[in-house]
């Protein structure tokens, strides 16, 4: 039968690597960012996938990349491998009509140069660090007018929930202040003082039976 391997252990790099291969890992890392497990969860329905392609073509020496389809979405770990940060053009991955690129991990809005129905994505990666690109439907469309964010989801994103977060998802953490934002015919508004007490940076994930549909960053 397919089955995924689990890693068993404590040291420095486990949970990068474990991270960067979509897998789980049993044990206490140090210096974990815990954080990853949310990505590792709320896409599932791609690390699950029985296709996966390792190490995938990558425009940076000693970036490596694995791609992990999934239905309605494509999700893809770097891995920088350097001791310095890496920037620029980093991977150059096929196209989808209406997509868009959301680096999960720090929840970074990414730009795509589209050439011939490919496209080459653009961003900064520390030493050593692990990160998550999706190629993401657009099913969420946002946009800020003073403190309120007026939202539309398309139909296409039935049964899905809306959830909106301050500066960075918690969701990983025993008390999220993650909140649910309610739609009504394909329209959602979101009051960011009134729910968060203060302004900053939103995210805003559309979630289908715990897995990412589409996710939009406002705010640097």
């Amino acid at each position: 039968p397919e089955f995924k391997l689990a890693e068993w252990g404590v040291n420095q790099d486990g949970w990068r690597r474990c991270f960067f291969n979509g897998i789980g890992w049993i044990g206490t890392d140090y210096g974990v960012g815990w954080e990853v497990f949310q990505v590792l969860r709320e896409n599932g329905d791609a690390f699950a996938t029985l296709h996966p392609e390792p190490l995938v073509a990558t425009l940076q020496s000693h970036v490596l990349a694995n791609r992990f389809p999934a239905a309605g979405k494509v999700v893809y770990t770097l891995y920088n491998k350097n001791s310095t940060a890496v920037a620029g053009d980093l991977l150059t991955v096929p196209g989808a009509p209406g997509c868009h690129y959301v680096e999960l991990r720090y929840d970074r809005p990414v730009t795509a140069r589209h050439d011939r129905g490919r496209d080459t994505l653009a961003l900064d990666v520390l030493p050593t660090d692990v990160v998550c690109l999706a190629q993401l439907p657009s099913l969420l469309q946002a946009r800020a007018e003073g403190g309120v964010v007026r939202i539309r989801v398309t139909g296409k994103a039935d049964k899905g929930v809306l959830w909106a977060f301050l500066d960075r998802d918690d969701s990983h953490l025993l008390q999220p202040t993650g909140r649910p934002v309610p739609v009504r015919d394909g329209v959602a508004e979101l009051n960011v003082r009134e729910v968060f007490g203060r302004d900053g940076r939103v995210i805003l994930k559309l979630v289908r039976d715990q897995h990412l549909l589409d996710e939009v960053v406002l705010g640097a």
